[in-house]
């Protein structure tokens, strides 16, 4: 429901205006530690945000489902730190009080894609990271990290071999074709979205976003005949008027078991 999507906007909105950030050693309810990782050939260095949460704790994926809480991380006051790029290992889903959510039900390792603004130099890393995490209830969480990575850091170690897992994990990137129709409804449109995909031993469950957030849509309705699939979403405009939206940008992620596609774009 849209209810749901701006209710999340709106804490995610409050987050902002929060006083002090917990530290990661405050809370028993998650804990996040900076994994500083190594330095690709091209300069890149890939890093990682470590989250560690308490039993029967969830934490959420970049498209949570309408319960969820997206995470956020704020890199402004870093130095050296030309770009920084949040990615995510595949999510699983769980039932929280009768809504599916899309995210992480253990611990989990968000790698971070880090480019420097002088190549060669060391960089000072201060990850402000906004997240959700539920369990009977939902808590919000504002927490800061922070380390020095010097250039060159070689791969070595436990924690680069878990960090190198948490990018292996990543949605696959997919080459298969979608095409899209869009019908007007009373309150939006339906997005209805074709592919040509080997069907899987493993339950699919797809999701669908686009790059314009103030478009609510709703969980996927998956069908297959074949390997022909489709998935079918609702779209409002949460300011309840009309709109439009760049097929370009449609991300689709289909999830399989342990597994996910990600495609990108439709005609």
């Amino acid at each position: 429901m849209k209810t749901s999507y701006r209710f999340s906007t709106a804490l995610l909105a409050l987050w902002v205006g929060l006083p002090l950030p917990l530290a990661a050693s405050e809370t028993e309810v998650v804990n996040l530690t900076l994994v500083p990782g190594w330095q690709a050939e091209d300069g890149t260095h890939v890093a990682g945000l470590a989250i560690a949460l308490a039993p029967g704790w969830k934490t959420y994926w970049r498209s949570p489902g309408d319960s969820g809480i997206p995470p956020l991380v704020d890199f402004s006051r870093s130095t050296n730190l030309a770009k920084g790029t949040l990615e995510f290992p595949a999510p699983t889903t769980f039932d929280i009080n009768g809504m599916t959510s899309v995210g992480y039900t253990s611990d989990v390792i968000f790698p971070l894609l880090l480019t420097p603004e002088v190549a060669d130099s060391p960089m000072h890393v201060e990850a402000h990271v906004m997240l959700g995490v539920c369990k009977d209830i939902c808590v919000p969480f504002e927490i800061t990290v922070a380390a020095d990575l010097l250039a060159g850091i070689p791969y070595e170690g436990t924690s680069a071999s878990e960090l190198r897992d948490a990018l292996t994990a990543r949605p696959t990137p997919s080459d298969a074709a979608l095409t899209c129709q869009t019908e007007m409804t009373a309150s939006g449109q339906t997005l209805t979205t074709h592919l040509t995909l080997p069907a899987s031993d493993a339950a699919e469950f797809a999701i669908i976003e686009l790059a314009d957030r103030e478009i609510w849509v709703s969980e996927a309705q998956t069908t297959r005949q074949g390997d022909a699939l489709t998935v079918s979403v609702s779209l409002e405009h949460v300011g309840g008027h009309g709109f439009t939206f760049d097929p370009a940008t449609l991300r689709l992620t289909l999830l399989t078991g342990p597994t996910a596609l990600d495609l990108t774009g439709c005609d």
